[in-house]
């Protein structure tokens, strides 16, 4: 995004839209499904996550990396 303020111009990157974070998080979802995690400990990663990501602009291997550390410490 550029912006104008005053006698200045500012470039600022802009996020990714909302539809490609709630895809992000259903990508996540699937893969903690696929590895045997059941909806209750799913819904408590993916809450840690998704405060976690906030506005990053993050791929969907890091949302795993990210799901995947507060699994661990689920489990423990």
């Amino acid at each position: 995004m550029i912006e104008r303020v005053g006698s200045d111009v500012k470039f600022r990157r802009e996020g990714r839209n909302q539809f490609t974070r709630a895809t992000r998080e259903v990508e996540t979802r699937r893969v903690l499904r696929e590895r045997g995690f059941d909806r209750e400990v799913i819904k408590q990663i993916m809450t840690r996550t998704v405060t976690h990501v906030g506005e990053s602009d993050l791929s969907a291997e890091q949302w795993l990396a990210i799901a995947l550390r507060y699994a661990e410490r689920i489990a423990m």
